[in-house]
């Protein structure tokens, strides 16, 4: 008997969408298109794990929307009793891209972060099990995700870091208000950043638009398995932004 070579080649597209989230909404809108109100962050995730190739997440919500907090003019983005979507494959997720919000330009050197930070998220109620971001579901021969310029507070982990890609976390506030100068909760719980993984993960880094603050948590970056190449760089942490 002759043996074969059985050959599957699999055709993926070398590059990924740019998803506009236009929505607070926790829905899952994911169509995405230029019309109103029809890409929320939890749509935009399921349709970036559904490709390969590293998608890129920007933000453009009107102030018309519901979730847009006057008093402080950013957004607040409540994910319900269902995680968002645990990432599978890469991703960009900048919260930067929103309109008015602004990357630091100080360096340790100058002091505190300038920042200015216009997407919040937060679970819609306090004291559950919920992660915000979560890599826990990414294949580890994927890309690295990064995630750039969110307020993420609230839950019992704000980001969590898992396969063995080179994951990035910039620009962030993680257990603070949208404004970083006041713990989310005055109670203190949760974990700023997860590490679940191998690695090689960065938090922060040195270029000041990378530098985030870590505060207002039990615990600011806590490991849970052994890590490689883990870099921590240029953040503040345990205290606010000043």
């Amino acid at each position: 008997m002759r043996g074969f070579l059985l050959l599957v080649l699999f055709a993926v597209g070398a590059d990924g969408a740019t998803l506009v989230v236009d929505t607070s909404s926790d829905s899952a809108l994911s169509a995405c298109t230029a019309a109103a109100n029809d890409c929320s962050l939890r749509g935009a995730l399921i349709t970036a794990n559904a490709t390969v190739a590293e998608d890129l997440i920007e933000f453009n919500i009107p102030t018309s929307d519901a979730g847009f907090v006057p008093i402080s003019e950013h957004w607040l983005i409540l994910v319900g009793a269902t995680a968002l979507p645990p990432i599978e494959n890469p991703v960009v997720i900048d919260g930067f891209s929103q309109p008015g919000a602004s990357e630091n330009t100080l360096t340790p050197d100058d002091g505190g972060l300038n920042s200015v930070l216009k997407i919040e998220l937060r679970p819609a109620t306090s004291g559950g099990s919920l992660n915000g971001l979560d890599t826990l579901s990414n294949n580890f021969a994927m890309p690295a995700s990064t995630f750039r310029g969110l307020a993420i507070s609230r839950f019992q982990s704000q980001i969590q870091l898992a396969g063995g890609s080179g994951h990035r976390i910039e620009g962030c506030y993680l257990g603070t208000d949208i404004s970083g100068t006041a713990a989310s909760i005055t109670t203190g719980s949760g974990n700023g950043v997860r590490v679940q993984g191998p690695g090689p993960y960065q938090i922060g880094g040195l270029l000041p638009a990378q530098r985030n603050l870590i505060s207002g948590l039990s615990g600011a970056i806590t490991a849970f398995s052994g890590s490689s190449g883990l870099h921590i760089l240029g953040n503040l942490i345990g205290t606010d932004v000043n």
